[in-house]
């Protein structure tokens, strides 16, 4: 890293030259990539826009450059080309300017918007003057304090000032080849630990998918874990290791039935904050919606609402119930349209916002929709019905870790397991069966059925070899003959309906 250096600055500037053309691609670089902005935004502010004429390309810069950096500072994302020319726009209706110019305005954003981006040759050559402008503004204030409060204040003045000079000075051209990191040097960085909030799947940093058919229960499901990470409250079988403030979207419920989920399902005193946006009750409160997640207002007004909710230590999650109603009009089996909300999802990540969001099922029992949504998640969860379900077993699911980030020694806590909603309880409890005993009963009742080994595999969607297995321990078990016919055992168990826990699954 080449640093920047007082006795520098004559040099600087005696060979830098810093044209109009330089200048628009520099202003490209930081309108369009945010890390850029983020690092270098703060420098264009301090160099001078002086306009020649009226309508000049200063005049129209400066104007592109106040719209993009209001815009960052308000919504938190990079100004889009059309956006921007909207905001001209409104510029130009402001200042009672001559709209015949407006196609000169827009050519322009347009050239901004096509410019090849150079990186290293303007971090490498227009920074520095930057710099020096920005530099020159810290001193100039620095003096002019001076001066207003007198020679004798001169030491508070550049004490109040000097940290802005040294980041100035040491800034210094970036040398793109640091990007690299040696493993060794690497591997022995201490970075915090990462923060387990419900353990053992859901962690700081993460980004997670329920997904389930129309009535499965993915609403139950989710007011639990809201619930649960606010009042340090166990989810299931999974422990609440750090309660983190949640925000829970729900763009479908009904909002007298959403509250009475809320209440059924509370466990505990609320240690975290746990906001609720409800279109249905925004609707009938005639208050400003979050309907649409497709619209970047939106998107921009609910990362307001984090970024005000999240604690700075652990950060927020984020509950999103559910994607097929927060994004209407979306091809769901277009990769190409989930993109922008993956790429919004992992801006809100390193935001320190961790987002759970809700999905429906499709007629294969998978999520709906394109597999892309899947790429960048840490875990996927399925719910489904059992076979045996009957519609006044109310809320029940079998629940399926499709994906997961989880290390060895918790595997067992994200087996397969059947939960249902004892609603008769208050508040309502969860009841979980493991699956390995499930299907091992279901497997008895198969076989007692006469039902043959392919049929049961076929049915119950396992495989032959386990099926095979299963029926070998129960003939061993003496539950069958040989034969394939019932023991007196066996027809015991039949009519008792009972389980037998010595059978597990693998």
């Amino acid at each position: 890293m080449e640093q920047i250096k007082k006795s520098d600055i004559a040099t600087l500037l005696s060979n830098l030259t810093f044209s109009d053309e330089d200048l628009k691609k520099f202003l490209a670089l930081v309108v369009r990539d945010k890390e850029f902005y983020e690092k270098f935004g703060h420098l264009i502010k301090s160099y001078s826009f002086s306009a020649v004429d009226v309508d000049s390309p200063h005049e129209i810069m400066e104007t592109i450059w106040i719209k993009a950096d209001e815009y960052f500072e308000k919504y938190g994302r990079l100004i889009t080309q059309d956006i921007l020319k909207r905001e001209i726009a409104l510029h130009f209706k402001d200042y009672r300017k001559d709209e015949k110019l407006l196609p000169n305005w827009y050519a322009l954003v347009d050239e901004i918007f096509n410019v090849d981006l150079n990186k290293d040759y303007y971090e490498g050559s227009i920074i520095p003057f930057l710099q020096f402008q920005d530099f020159k503004l810290i001193i100039d204030k620095t003096l002019r304090d001076i001066q207003k409060k007198g020679i004798r204040s001169s030491g508070e003045c550049l004490k109040e000032h000097q940290e802005s000079i040294g980041k100035i000075l040491e800034l210094g051209v970036n040398d793109q080849t640091d990007i690299a990191i040696d493993v060794e040097e690497f591997s022995k960085i201490e970075f915090p630990p990462r923060k387990i909030i419900i353990e053992p799947w859901l962690k700081e940093g993460s980004v997670s998918m329920i997904a389930g058919h129309m009535g499965s229960g993915k609403t139950f499901l989710g007011v639990t874990i809201a619930n649960g990470v606010t009042t340090e409250t166990a989810v299931g079988n999974w422990v609440v290791k750090n309660p983190i403030p949640c925000v829970y979207v729900d763009g479908e419920l009904e909002h007298r039935d959403m509250q009475d989920r809320f209440i059924a399902l509370r466990t505990g005193k609320r240690i975290r904050k746990l906001h609720l946006i409800s279109d249905s009750f925004n609707v009938s409160a005639n208050r400003r919606r979050i309907n649409n997640l497709l619209d970047p207002n939106q998107r921009a007004a609910l990362f307001k609402i984090c970024k005000k909710a999240k604690d700075p230590d652990i950060g927020l999650l984020l509950g999103l119930d559910n994607i097929s109603v927060l994004c209407p009009g979306i091809d769901e089996n277009k990769k190409s349209d989930w993109d922008e909300i993956n790429v919004w999802l992992l801006d809100l990540k390193k935001s320190g916002v961790f987002t759970l969001y809700f999905h429906h099922t499709g007629k294969n029992g998978d999520q709906r929709g394109t597999s892309g949504r899947e790429d960048n998640i840490d875990t996927s969860i399925l719910l489904s019905l059992p076979q045996d379900y009957r519609p006044e077993d109310g809320c029940r699911f079998n629940l399926h870790f499709k994906k997961k980030r989880v290390e060895g020694a918790y595997l067992y806590l994200i087996q397969d397991q059947e939960w249902q909603l004892n609603t008769k309880e208050n508040p309502y409890e969860w009841i979980l069966t493991t699956s390995s005993k499930k299907s091992s009963e279901e497997i008895f009742l198969l076989l007692a059925q006469g039902m043959g080994v392919r049929d049961i595999a076929r049915t119950l969607k396992k495989a032959h070899s386990y099926i095979s297995k299963i029926k070998t321990k129960l003939t061993a078990q003496g539950y069958f003959h040989v034969n394939g016919d019932l023991t007196e055992k066996g027809n015991g168990r039949l009519n008792s309906s009972t389980q037998d826990d010595d059978l597990e699954d693998e």
